[in-house]
């Protein structure tokens, strides 16, 4: 499924889900709600399925709205396979909306976008000597 600025309606399951939903129409960012993305899980290939995924980007965005030692611990090993993966992901949790959030969301999207411009300027300087 795919969502932009104009499209009509929420899918969000949580309110958490549809805040970031309305922030991402809002500034016009494509993005996928709950798209399969295949994943090496413990040797294995699996398709999960993130809260949300900008193809323009190549950024996930999940919303960790639940408590928990085993919730945690689950967290925790999403982010390290999105991570050896190489998938940069944004985890928001019922704080992160405090304040204004979306200038930190959005600044965080800017950052791996940062990070990625400066790897590839890095690789050009070591091709041009």
């Amino acid at each position: 499924m795919e969502g932009k600025a104009e499209a009509k309606g929420q899918r969000g399951k949580s309110e958490g889900e549809r805040q970031i939903e309305r922030l991402l129409r809002r500034c016009g960012l494509v993005y996928h709600y709950e798209p399969p993305l295949a994943v090496v899980d413990r040797g294995k290939v699996r398709l999960w399925h993130p809260d949300f995924f900008l193809p323009e980007y190549g950024i996930v965005i999940e919303y960790a709205g639940l408590n928990g030692e085993e919730y945690e611990a689950g967290l925790r090993h999403k982010e390290a396979v999105y991570q050896e993966m190489g998938i940069p992901a944004i985890f928001l949790r019922p704080e992160s909306f405090r304040g204004y959030w979306p200038a930190r969301l959005l600044g965080e999207i800017e950052e791996v976008e940062r990070r990625r411009y400066e790897k590839l300027v890095r690789v050009l300087k070591s091709f041009r000597r």
